[in-house]
């Protein structure tokens, strides 16, 4: 639906790859990482591919997290401003916080999907438990500091009973090779 705002190449063959993505049970969840140089376009395409999932399904839950919320906020606000220029006047949008809440004029008036940007350091992203996702994007997954944590004991089980649910984490390499993300993805 949004793809042709995909740079040629890359983010394109990166946003293909993931609507490729069989349907899997939330305790199936395997990340798709996509391990690149700077200025690919990662977190363009994490962006876009969330926004994305907010407009096509009904009362979804995205979740674009970094480090920290504030850096989170720093890189998706100027890119989903962007992408809301490019969208249909059929949807509608607000903010509120560090959300983004998207509705189609036909949905109920109840049914919204949201875009939330959180930071995932502080309390090894405590604050989301008890949350749902259908689309879980860790930008810079390099920078998290307890990355197999966060991933095993909050965000998978935020899956659960969800509709085609979906991890993709973003990164440049990490500059160890005892971070997480080298050692066990």
């Amino acid at each position: 639906m949004l793809r042709y705002l995909c740079m040629p190449h890359g983010q394109s063959d990166l946003y293909d790859m993931v609507e490729a993505q069989p349907d899997r049970f939330p305790n199936e969840v395997e990340p798709i990482i996509a391990l690149c140089h700077r200025r690919f376009g990662k977190s363009h395409a994490g962006v876009l591919m969330g926004v994305e999932r907010c407009i096509r399904q009904r009362g979804a839950q995205v979740w674009f997290t970094t480090d920290t919320t504030e850096h989170a906020r720093e890189i998706a606000d100027a890119m989903i401003n962007s992408i809301l220029d490019a969208m249909p006047s059929f949807y509608s949008f607000r903010t509120r916080r560090n959300t983004f809440y998207f509705r189609h004029r036909e949905w109920p008036a109840h049914i919204e999907s949201q875009f939330i940007m959180r930071g995932l350091n502080h309390n090894y992203g405590g604050s989301m438990r008890g949350r749902s996702a259908d689309l879980f994007i860790v930008d810079e997954a390099r920078d998290i500091v307890a990355l197999e944590y966060v991933v095993k004991r909050v965000v998978v089980p935020m899956f659960k009973g969800r509709e085609r649910p979906t991890l993709i984490m973003l990164t440049t390499p990490p500059d160890s090779m005892d971070h997480d993300l080298s050692r066990v993805y």
